[in-house]
């Protein structure tokens, strides 16, 4: 897969701030970039959905730096919560191996359980989630969180 530069004037662009800067930029960058891979500031090849703002203040807004991927584990759950999420998670992680980032596709809970992940929304937009159920929806292991850290 190639990545895809962020063109020169972006670069310079968003080091500023200015009201509406998120729809300026798309309207001005957002074609050449839509669903690829693009070459974030950090360095990170990232893989992207501009549909999605949320991917777009990655690249457009401060939301990227030392704060972007800033940890050791993705928990598959909250914002990345369905496997179609995770997957995506997990293909920019396998771009990226210099990134000591480990993708675990399971909840956090009190105690250990089998639930369900059931899905709300379109799931490239900005706004989509999961909530939990017992019944309904994709099937999730919970764990605690003190287990999991101890089996790292």
């Amino acid at each position: 897969m190639n990545t895809v530069p962020l063109p020169f004037p972006l670069t310079l662009l968003r080091s500023f701030d200015w009201p509406h800067k998120l729809g300026v930029c798309d309207r001005i960058f957002g074609q050449k970039l839509a669903q690829n891979w693009v070459q974030t500031s950090t360095g990170i090849p990232w893989k992207l959905y501009l549909s999605n703002p949320v991917h777009r203040w990655i690249v457009y807004g401060k939301y990227e730096g030392p704060q972007f991927l800033n940890g050791h584990a993705f928990f598959a759950t909250r914002q990345h919560c369905c496997r179609e999420q995770a997957d995506w998670i997990d293909q920019c992680l396998d771009k990226n191996p210099q990134l000591s980032v480990e993708l675990i596709r399971k909840g956090l809970g009190a105690t250990k359980n089998q639930l369900y992940l059931q899905s709300s929304g379109i799931t490239k937009v900005h706004g989509y989630w999961c909530r939990v159920s017992e019944t309904e929806g994709e099937p999730i292991e919970i764990v605690p969180l003190a287990d999991e850290l101890d089996a790292r």
